[in-house]
């Protein structure tokens, strides 16, 4: 019973790391799909060639931390320790210090911003439990490799 709730011993990925390596996959995925004219990191609006730059880093990104997690890197999971710091640390910053009037334009719609800031403060909390729990689940990432393959 023991070596199916840790998944080490059996070599199988507990489930939840199969929902963060999903969840980062989505990400990607959702980044590719939302990459619009202007982005926004650490309340500036990036123009857009610098836009669709980040937008791509961060998609290579994301889709390395959906495959490294489900092939267990160690590399992956300091990594998504990383990314999830700075992206909370970016949403707060963003909702504390951005222009509300030049949010409202970008989003097209005064309505839009309370959604938008709900969205990216629920966004937030959700990628503080994936990082408590990656923090305090180390056993889980066992591969050295740095490769994907």
């Amino acid at each position: 019973m023991k070596e199916q709730e840790t998944g080490n011993e059996t070599g199988r990925l507990p489930f939840s790391m199969v929902f963060i390596a999903v969840f980062y996959g989505f990400m990607a995925f959702m980044s590719v799909l939302g990459a619009s004219e202007v982005y926004i990191l650490f309340s500036v609006a990036l123009p857009p060639v610098l836009s669709k730059l980040v937008i791509a880093a961060e998609t290579s990104v994301l889709l390395y931390l959906s495959i490294g997690t489900y092939k267990k890197q160690e590399f992956a999971r300091s990594l998504l320790i990383g990314y999830n710091i700075f992206a909370i640390a970016d949403i707060l910053i963003t909702l504390a210090f951005v222009d509300k009037d030049a949010l409202v334009k970008i989003l097209k719609s005064s309505d839009a911003l309370v959604d938008y800031a709900n969205i990216n403060l629920i966004f937030c909390l959700i990628l503080f439990l994936i990082l408590r729990y990656v923090w305090s689940h180390k056993q889980y990432f066992t591969n050295k490799s740095l490769s994907l393959c």
